[in-house]
């Protein structure tokens, strides 16, 4: 990808990978490791990584924060929450 934004440019000494159209940017840090995950518009686990992954969810337990955009989640229960980068 190549971009002006320095958001979304390239990251120094990082893993690139992509699963279901999402850019997945992985740096490691001691031994630890910090993931940058670019969506594209649009993007739905159920047609986009279920049939890659093979579970209904998501399945992982997250920590992050929203840089730009918008996110929306579905639970489980069917409880969804919406999520807006600050600007």
């Amino acid at each position: 990808m190549t971009t002006t934004d320095t958001l979304l440019g390239p990251l120094k000494n990082a893993e690139r990978h992509e699963i279901g159209g999402v850019q997945v940017d992985v740096v490691r840090t001691g031994n630890s490791r910090v993931k940058r995950l670019v969506y594209p518009v649009g993007f739905r686990w159920s047609k986009d990584v279920k049939p890659v992954i093979g579970t209904e969810l998501c399945e992982h337990a997250h920590v992050g924060f929203l840089a730009a955009g918008r996110l929306a989640i579905q639970y489980r229960d069917g409880e969804m929450e919406e999520y807006v980068a600050p600007k």
